[in-house]
């Protein structure tokens, strides 16, 4: 299907290029989320590499996926961001943890093993990662990607999406566990 869009994009239809975007925007958005932890620049990175998908769509090969190479431009949007706006890496590092015992002393007391409580806990592990190892499982569990598509995706060689990988599950579980009192077994880890 977005082929078929692609192809009526690159003949002039421009509405079908906003039905690309509506396709990939809410995805896109999430990526951008778990690596830059800022809502304000994660929309702006989606924005301009939306921009850059119209600028450069001509230079698409439908040898890979468009969801793969888009997530490229994604992502190197992103680390642009984090190399324009240093503060952003300290974000989550510095985040409340006033905030984070709260949440566990509240909310895991009668803690819910259901999707959606689940998934709730799993956003607030994964906004306490670092970027990096956020992605790197998004990547991987989100989005599906291989080891060797994260490496070509983000540059990193495979030792060091492997490494990333088990850190982030190691660091996931860790915070889970920890901070907010979640029982293991419960959570499938």
């Amino acid at each position: 299907m977005p082929n078929e869009i692609i192809d009526s994009v690159l003949a002039g239809d421009k509405e079908s290029f906003r039905k690309l975007v509506s396709l990939y925007k809410d995805g896109a958005y999430n990526l951008a989320l778990s690596v830059l932890k800022n809502d304000f620049y994660a929309k702006d990175a989606v924005q301009q590499a939306f921009v850059n998908v119209w600028l450069n769509l001509n230079r698409y090969r439908k040898d890979a996926p468009f969801k793969y190479w888009f997530h490229k431009i994604l992502i190197n949007e992103c680390y642009q961001i984090l190399r324009k706006n240093p503060d952003l890496h300290k974000n989550f590092v510095t985040e409340s943890v006033e905030e984070t015992e709260m949440i566990a002393s509240e909310e895991t007391t009668e803690f819910s093993t259901d999707l959606t409580h689940l998934r709730y806990y799993i956003d607030v592990a994964l906004e306490k990662l670092s970027p990096e190892k956020s992605l790197a499982l998004k990547l991987f569990y989100i989005e599906s990607y291989s080891v060797k598509e994260i490496n070509s995706i983000t540059g990193w060689s495979v030792s060091d999406t492997k490494v990333k990988l088990h850190r982030g599950r190691k660091n996931m579980k860790d915070f889970l566990v920890n901070k907010l009192n979640l029982n293991p077994e419960k959570l499938y880890l």
